[in-house]
């Protein structure tokens, strides 16, 4: 009986350890993000162009975006924009509830709008009777340039004595002498680097943005045939750099800013610069 009593005790003793189970550690995280559904490896487009960085990650407790400009993001969703050209490294890394991580990059070149030339593509100066209701002479030759104004906020700008207004110039065209309608297609070369600062390009109207200007000067004086000052819309903007992808295609990146009002047009024709 004293063998018996013993063996029970020993059996019943082990019987707690034997139940005990093991927590498993969470699953490996796995990072994924595509821009606007792009899967590519490498992305490239222009100064504050803007896509949605979706993120497709699993086993994720927590995450942290890295533009690669000291612009850090720790929201699931964010929005991918550059204000400088550039190239640089788009880093997703996350994090499981065990604290093991997963990372993904992409490459990102960003890329200025820089205007290379001026095109004088209209010069109608009496069509429809608009510059004479405006009190404008009726024109016979004049003297024609271009010039591209950038005005700033919290300053109004107006037409000075000598007919342009008063916004500094970021670009001023030669002056073309004794040109009518017939002249056209005239062509201005612009030297430089003349960038396109997007955010401000539209914000047109009043006393923001910037004005793309057609002047005339006939007999001592200077006339103002087409501004987008005037208009709340701006110029409108074409480009072959994306056909329907969120990659500028490097091999064809013009773009046209075309401005105008009726009998005149003036194109601004550029190209997608580091």
């Amino acid at each position: 009986m004293r063998k018996y009593f013993w063996a029970v005790i020993l059996l019943s003793g082990l019987a707690p350890a034997c139940s005990k189970s093991v927590t498993p550690a969470p699953p490996a995280p796995v990072a994924s993000f595509t821009l606007d559904g792009d899967t590519a490896s490498a992305v490239s487009f222009g100064t504050y162009d803007g896509y949605s960085l979706i993120n497709n990650s699993t086993n994720v407790d927590s995450l942290r975006w890295d533009f690669g400009n000291d612009s850090t993001y720790t929201s699931k969703e964010v929005w991918l924009s550059y204000p400088k050209s550039g190239n640089y490294t788009l880093t997703l890394t996350v994090y499981n509830a065990g604290g093991k991580k997963s990372v993904m990059t992409k490459h990102i070149s960003v890329y200025d709008r820089v205007i290379k030339s001026v095109v004088i593509v209209s010069l109608n100066m009496n069509s429809y009777g608009l510059y004479q209701s405006w009190g404008y002479p009726s024109f016979g030759k004049v003297n024609a340039w271009v010039g591209v104004q950038q005005a700033f906020a919290g300053q109004s700008y107006v037409v000075q004595s000598d007919g342009t207004f008063n916004a500094p110039f970021a670009y001023k065209s030669p002056v073309q002498q004794n040109v009518d309608s017939t002249s056209v297609p005239i062509t201005f070369a612009v030297p430089g680097r003349l960038v396109l600062d997007i955010p401000t390009l539209s914000m047109v109207g009043g006393s923001l943005g910037y004005g793309f200007n057609l002047y005339v000067q006939s007999s001592g004086n200077t006339y103002t045939l087409s501004s987008t000052y005037w208009a709340q819309s701006g110029p409108s903007f074409s480009t072959n750099a994306y056909n329907g992808s969120n990659t500028l295609n490097l091999s064809n990146t013009a773009f046209k800013l075309r401005t105008g009002g009726p009998g005149v047009e003036v194109d601004y024709i550029g190209d997608y610069e580091q």
